[in-house]
């Protein structure tokens, strides 16, 4: 059950993370050009990957 409860905090969470790397790469990389909307997404397939090998408790699809 606890690893549920992760899971479903990691997908509560899930805008904020993508919205945290876009703010954390923005700052840190001031003046880099780069997609933003393609960022979200692959973000999005990665935190997606971890959730789910959370649940499966493998490394499956964070490493494919």
């Amino acid at each position: 059950m606890l690893l549920q409860n992760v899971f479903n905090i990691i997908e509560a969470q899930k805008t904020n993370l993508i919205n945290g790397v876009i703010t954390y790469i923005d700052g840190k990389y001031n003046g880099f050009e780069y997609n933003q909307a393609i960022c979200k997404r692959d973000v999005g397939y990665i935190v997606d990957a971890i959730s789910a090998d959370l649940l499966s408790g493998g490394n499956y699809n964070t490493v494919l």
